[in-house]
């Protein structure tokens, strides 16, 4: 059976500040966590300044953090929708 890969994009989440988003976000996390076996693979797309706050899902999900800052909402929305892409264009800009 071949696993199933997909990649969320949080980069655009900024702790504390989005409410109930943040809350559905997350518990999608959590709900993630509980089903986490070989079937698929997660990645997680963060921003510099919301990376500390998903360090509980390092052990169990790969997480990309992309060299931007959540809480400039203009430039995050320019850069999601110029550079985000899962082709090879999107990897230089994460670590």
């Amino acid at each position: 059976m071949r696993k199933i890969k997909f990649a969320i994009d949080v980069s655009w989440l900024r702790p504390g500040k989005i409410g109930g988003i943040e809350t559905y976000v997350r518990n999608l996390l959590d709900g993630f966590l509980q089903l986490q076996d070989d079937r698929f693979d997660v990645v997680l797309i963060v921003s510099r300044d919301n990376h500390d706050t998903f360090k509980k899902y390092i052990s169990d999900f790969k997480i990309l953090t992309c060299q931007r800052d959540a809480i400039n909402n203009y430039k995050m929305l320019l850069w999601t929708n110029s550079s985000l892409d899962v082709s090879s264009q999107f990897l230089p800009y994460c670590a």
